[in-house]
């Protein structure tokens, strides 16, 4: 069984398909209590559909099939997270962590760090950063497009692999430990003695827009712990730095200046940003010798190592 999952599966999908499938099988359930059952259940056995296609009819060719799985990774980002936001409803209902968070920040770190950026705050530094924020997709995307034009395709399998990671983990992570962000709980009179922001942020021009096309856009509020936006992008970064330097170097300056936003624009606490890039650094060390090890498997299951050449196993050039 394991050999013919080996075979015809990359870790891609694995990841995919497991994520997509619990979502499905503790909905399904408890459908009733879901108004919009019918749009996740497409949704997600849209992408379940799609990815198995992928696996059986285009597998074998490296270039159409890495291009279907970007697509699909880009369609699962979205609608993976409004599947955590189903489970959550259906499972959690309304939790209220935010206050031990709270305590854990002021144990650790003496207080919170979005109320210590106010000092830092301008309306030019707050639309570059809301800004900024909204480039979550568009970095991992820009590195995988330098990657396929520069026809490292070998290394753009490791690139797949490390952002279904970094990207999917989030889901699960909301589920266990739901937490609405700084700005959300500052607003509530039960918190106001915990954290407390002495003005609104504006920006120039578009600040306000984004950040109430955000929060109009999705009913999810408990998508804090940990950072997505620090985890994927940090992520990136990392794969980048290894294996394609210059696309490092593209969008570092976007990228830091994303994580930065997270906690100047008061959407995550501290804690949120160092669970976030720690798993960074333990799915980018972990991507490249999985994927490799899958590869090993699978020559070796194959026969004759000489001809059978590796999908998936890249070099260290940057």
């Amino acid at each position: 069984m394991m050999t013919w999952i080996r075979q015809r599966f990359e870790l891609f999908d694995l990841v995919l398909l497991v994520t997509h499938l619990c979502a499905l099988a503790v909905l399904l359930p408890l459908h009733a209590e879901l108004d919009h059952f019918g749009t996740a259940l497409w949704q997600s056995s849209a992408l379940i559909l799609a990815d198995l296609f992928v696996v059986f009819q285009v597998r074998h060719r490296l270039k159409p099939a890495m291009v279907l799985r970007m697509v699909i990774l880009i369609l699962s980002c979205p609608w993976g997270y409004e599947r955590a936001n189903d489970v959550i409803h259906v499972l959690r209902g309304t939790p209220e962590f935010e206050a031990s968070i709270l305590g854990v920040e002021a144990y650790l770190f003496g207080g919170n760090a979005s109320v210590w950026l106010e000092a830092l705050h301008h309306p030019l530094l707050t639309e570059w950063l809301q800004a900024s924020y909204i480039t979550y997709f568009f970095i991992p995307l820009t590195v995988g497009v330098m990657m396929m034009a520069s026809g490292r395709w070998k290394e753009m399998g490791i690139l797949m692999f490390a952002v279904v990671l970094a990207s999917h983990q989030n889901f699960f992570f909301y589920v266990l430990v739901p937490i609405r962000s700084p700005f959300l709980v500052a607003e509530l009179p039960e918190f106001a003695g915990l954290i407390h922001y002495n003005f609104d942020l504006h920006g120039l021009w578009l600040t306000d827009t984004i950040r109430q096309g955000l929060l109009d856009s999705t009913t999810m509020r408990y998508d804090c712990f940990p950072s997505g936006h620090t985890c994927l992008t940090t992520t990136t970064l990392l794969i980048a730095w290894r294996y394609h330097r210059k696309a490092f170097w593209v969008i570092s300056p976007l990228a830091f200046s994303l994580i930065f936003s997270t906690l100047y624009l008061r959407y995550h606490y501290l804690i949120d940003l160092v669970v976030g890039a720690s798993l960074a650094f333990a799915f980018a060390w972990f991507a490249p010798k999985a994927v490799e090890w899958w590869e090993r498997l699978r020559l070796s299951e194959a026969g004759d190592r000489d001809l059978v050449e590796p999908r998936l196993v890249a070099s260290d050039r940057p």
